[in-house]
């Protein structure tokens, strides 16, 4: 009885083993995919990927968190209007499951803020107010859960670039939150290989518009 569980166990083992390896393989491969990127349609193809091989893995975060990842940089790429709440309504969805699953992770409400922010460019003026809000709700959450995530600061730094001199925002007031993110960018370490280490050359070119009149 005991060979014959044997003989059970190690095909299964084996096939979980190959089956980690081949997701591993093929995040590897799809990653540097997405920097290359230059187009919607490349972003969308690369998100599309991902989400597949998220299938292979429901227990695993990684390729659905950057399909999420794809499809908001698809969106801020979409130069027609009433095409981008479509895409960033799949990100939100696979971002909501994520939060689900690991509400601690502070990465998911960076990209949750930066999907607020690609949702205000449907139309600014009765946006604005609106998404920034739910994006300044999110950078909150991010910051309380990691104060040094870098990104966090950018996006915080953005909101505040986008937002009306009235309303306590403009260059002035964004430059020095940029600085601060620059400076978290100098120090930080992303806890494995599949964590983000976007946004520092991002951020730099930020600072050195908040510098030009």
């Amino acid at each position: 009885m005991k060979n014959l569980a044997l003989t059970f166990f190690i095909p299964l083992l084996l096939s979980f083993t190959l089956s980690a390896q081949d997701y591993d393989a093929d995040l590897q491969v799809l990653l540097p995919r997405i920097g290359t990127a230059k187009t919607g349609a490349d972003y969308a193809l690369v998100a599309s990927q991902l989400n597949s091989l998220a299938q292979s893995e429901p227990g695993r975060w990684e390729a659905p968190f950057w399909s999420a990842h794809c499809l908001v940089l698809q969106a801020f790429s979409e130069k027609e209007a009433d095409k981008i709440d479509p895409i960033l309504d799949q990100a939100e969805s696979l971002l909501e499951k994520l939060i689900q699953q690991h509400p601690d992770e502070a990465e998911f409400y960076v990209l949750m803020a930066m999907l607020n922010q690609a949702r205000i460019s449907v139309n600014p003026m009765t946006r604005g107010m609106k998404y920034s809000g739910l994006a300044d709700k999110n950078i909150e959450k991010a910051m309380n859960l990691d104060p040094d995530n870098p990104r966090a600061w950018y996006l915080k730094a953005s909101n505040v670039l986008y937002t009306p001199a009235m309303f306590g925002g403009g260059k002035e007031k964004a430059r020095p939150i940029f600085e601060t993110a620059a400076e978290k960018f100098g120090t930080y370490k992303p806890r494995s290989p599949y964590h983000p280490d976007w946004g520092r050359e991002q951020n730099d070119a930020k600072i050195k518009a908040c510098e030009s009149n």
